[in-house]
């Protein structure tokens, strides 16, 4: 819908846009232990390694995912692999490698710090995989179209000193 400035639209003559966006959906939780990357027998929904958490049920409306991370030490780091996969198989297909470093910047409620560095290597996705890296002085995140697959496992292999709470928002 184009704007038109002879006719304006909204209540008391505002130009009011929206688009359809989520509430931030935790997803869970990555433990606070030592792990390694998922083998090559293990790249499964249903895993059975500690430190994967999965969203097996993402809405029909969602396109995109925006995702945030939160964590309860300052400095702390590691490595998030991020997988999607489609209902009716288990195969989990890697996209992207998260690198974080948790900043001081509390999220909304929880007390946790927000993630404020990220570098994301191991691209092998369809489309665009945008990164805010937020240079350690900003919220960081990730934001990736879903081309159709309706379930995200993310699966960290490093050892972190806190557990990383995992959010996702859709678009």
């Amino acid at each position: 819908m184009a704007l038109n400035a002879e006719k304006p639209f909204g209540t008391d003559n505002q130009r009011d846009l929206s688009s359809l966006q989520s509430e931030w959906v935790t997803v869970g939780t990555i433990a606070a232990a030592d792990g390694s990357a998922l083998g090559v027998t293990a790249r499964t929904f249903g895993s059975t390694s500690a430190n994967a958490i999965e969203l097996n049920s993402i809405p029909k409306s969602w396109n995109s995912v925006e995702v945030q991370f939160e964590n309860a030490t300052e400095d702390d780091n590691g490595i998030v692999d991020v997988y999607v996969g489609r209902v009716g198989s288990d195969i989990a297909r890697r996209i992207f490698t998260i690198a974080w470093i948790t900043g001081t910047q509390t999220g909304d409620g929880s007390g946790l710090e927000l993630i404020d560095t990220m570098t994301i290597t191991n691209r092998q996705w369809y489309g665009t995989i945008t990164d805010i890296d937020g240079n350690g002085d900003h919220i960081a995140g990730v934001q990736f179209d879903l081309f159709g697959y309706n379930r995200i496992m993310f699966h960290g292999h490093t050892t972190i000193d806190s557990a990383l709470t995992v959010k996702v928002a859709g678009a």
